[in-house]
């Protein structure tokens, strides 16, 4: 009897296996294409930004006269920081400010009055990563706070709509604050960009798949027998759709935590490629082996469960 009801297991598993897993995985495949293209279509508009940075003063603020005020950056070197990510035709900015101390010239300490033009530049016009520039302007500008005690610093990049002018990565350079009658200070800037979300949405979704494949080629057949199946056959669908599903997410979600983790994701693409494919095949494969157990546990427990057909 017990061998018997084993091979009438391993025949409903067997049956399970080649129509109805196929259809399954199939259905699967389609629910996470189109949740995926929904993702990656509200992601990439929101990567596509409008507006435009301030136009960089030209002024001239050389001064034949002694410097009156000294804008000082404080103990520890401020550093403007600026994070593109992968966003395009959209300007981001980055700020800090800075002291103005009277000269040994302003006896009286007076504050920087409002009619001192005061600017800001960014050395050579661009930023460099060592090897390459930026390929696009970052512009400057620098502003007296009411009090004239302090200036405030504003820069602004927007890269263009071609990312073949700018390729993901850590770019630095300079900027150089300055003014009428006043001495100049220089702060480091420093900007990322990082790979297009839209590629590494697409190329984690295909490694989940893999790895969901590859999970439930060796995932352990529920022990249920081809009657028990029939009688709760829609019950039986969700559940063993459940782990390839999960495995999907899980591999998407571990794909997405690296990608957003690293500022300058792409820069280096064989690593950047590596990382990401490592992380979203385990945890595809790994969601799928933590899910079955319990799917094949409420699967057990459905064919116990009697049918309304009987």
């Amino acid at each position: 009897m017990p061998n018997a009801r084993r091979a009438r297991r391993r025949t409903a598993n067997q049956k399970w296996s080649v129509p109805a897993r196929t259809f399954l995985v199939g259905a699967a495949v389609v629910v996470a294409v189109i949740g995926l293209g929904w993702v990656t279509f509200t992601l990439t508009r929101s990567a596509q930004g409008t507006g435009s940075c301030f136009k960089q003063s030209r002024a001239n603020l050389a001064s034949s006269q002694p410097a009156l005020w000294s804008p000082r950056a404080g103990g520890a070197t401020k550093k403007i920081a600026i994070a593109l990510d992968d966003f395009v035709n959209d300007p981001r900015r980055g700020a800090a400010s800075v002291s103005v101390r009277r000269t040994s010239a302003n006896r009286r300490n007076r504050p920087l009055p409002r009619t001192v033009r005061v600017g800001a530049f960014v050395l050579g016009g661009t930023l460099t990563d060592g090897t390459r520039d930026l390929g696009f302007p970052v512009a400057a500008r620098a502003t007296r706070t009411p009090d004239g005690r302090a200036l405030d610093i504003e820069l602004c990049a927007l890269r263009p709509e071609r990312r073949s002018l700018s390729r993901p990565g850590r770019y630095s350079g300079t900027v150089r604050v300055a003014g009428q009658r006043v001495e100049s200070v220089d702060l480091p800037v420093e900007l990322t960009i990082k790979g297009a979300r839209t590629e590494t949405l697409l190329f984690g979704f295909v490694i989940a798949v893999i790895g969901g494949i590859a999970g439930a080629a060796n995932s352990k057949p529920a022990d249920v027998t081809n009657e028990e199946v029939e009688a709760h056959s829609k019950g039986h669908a969700a559940l063993a759709l459940l782990p390839f599903a999960g495995g999907i997410i899980a591999g998407l979600l571990a794909g997405l935590v690296i990608y957003w983790d690293d500022p300058t994701f792409g820069a280096e693409r064989g690593a950047d490629t590596a990382k990401l494919l490592a992380a979203t095949f385990a945890a595809a494969t790994g969601g799928l082996t933590i899910a079955a157990p319990a799917t094949r546990v409420l699967r057990k427990k459905l064919a116990k469960t009697p049918s309304r057909r009987a």
